[in-house]
């Protein structure tokens, strides 16, 4: 994936966590809360991203790792939140996203609980918008791209869905035979 002169790669515990930012104690931090991540540690890894989330409002890559944690940590509505929020502060942020095989593990099995969530309360948008973002991360671009019309659809008017869905449909431009 392309460099980003705001965004944090993150490759977790396994091959330690990659910034093309200055070496600084806050991306330090930021590491240690990636891996604690990967590593099942949900709770702390969700205090670190979101006093760097707070620290730095325009930064999204510390509000994904706080929607991942929250959402790991069985707060479902919080981890919307937090990825809403992520996708307004940079539109771009899942672009840049990159984990371990254990954490996009996790990742998938949190996509399909979200879809799970969003069969059985069709008209709650978040359960699909959330199902999208994740389904983004993991590369499965032709589910999130139906995820985020049906959350669309079911009226999610908010720039985050805008910008994932936008993210998505390049996405899919990127991988469609030439």
């Amino acid at each position: 994936r392309p460099a980003s002169p705001h965004a944090t790669t993150i490759y977790g515990s396994q091959q330690g966590a990659y910034t093309n930012e200055p070496s600084t104690s806050a991306t330090v931090d930021m590491d240690r809360a990636w891996n604690m991540l990967s590593d099942g540690r949900f709770t702390d890894a969700r205090s670190h991203f979101a006093r760097h989330a707070q620290d730095s409002p325009g930064k999204g890559m510390p509000k994904v790792g706080d929607a991942l944690a929250s959402a790991l940590e069985g707060d479902y509505e919080r981890g919307v939140w937090a990825m809403r929020r992520a996708l307004e502060a940079d539109a771009d942020v899942l672009h840049y996203a990159e984990f371990d095989d254990r954490l996009e593990n996790r990742i998938e099995r949190l996509r399909d609980l979200y879809l799970d969530k969003a069969v059985a309360d069709p008209g709650r948008h978040d359960w699909r918008f959330m199902s999208a973002a994740l389904g983004y991360l993991v590369g499965d671009s032709r589910r999130a791209m139906r995820d985020i019309d049906q959350a669309i659809a079911h009226g999610d008017s908010s720039q985050a869905a805008s910008n994932l869905r936008r993210l998505i449909q390049e996405k899919r431009l990127e991988m469609a035979p030439k």
